[in-house]
């Protein structure tokens, strides 16, 4: 990150080396662990995870990007990597579509 290179985090979830499909599981890691401050988190899990991906229309909310959002219960958005396992989804859209909600 100090270089300037773009970090990308994700699950990776397999049965070998990483048997978690917990996203803020991750985030939780990356700020605990890593260092990372969550503006760091919140971009390495979005954007940068998708141009690792090589996809430009995913990552980022912009006109014609696919809007896959979820809207979580917190007063402030760097609140997600500190309270890891506790369900605080209360909103699921995919690709403009509304899957959940509270």
């Amino acid at each position: 990150i100090e270089a300037g290179v773009p970090v990308a985090l994700g699950t990776d979830c397999n049965p070998g080396t990483s048997m978690t499909e917990s996203l803020p599981l991750m985030t939780t890691l990356a700020v605990t662990q890593l260092k990372m401050t969550c503006e760091e988190v919140w971009r390495a899990v979005t954007v940068n995870a998708a141009r690792a991906l090589g996809r430009d229309d995913i990552g980022h909310l912009a006109p014609g990007c696919q809007a896959d959002v979820v809207i979580f219960d917190f007063d402030d958005w760097r609140a997600l990597p500190y309270s890891f396992g506790t369900p605080r989804a209360v909103c699921v859209v995919k690709r403009g579509q509304v899957l959940y909600e509270v």
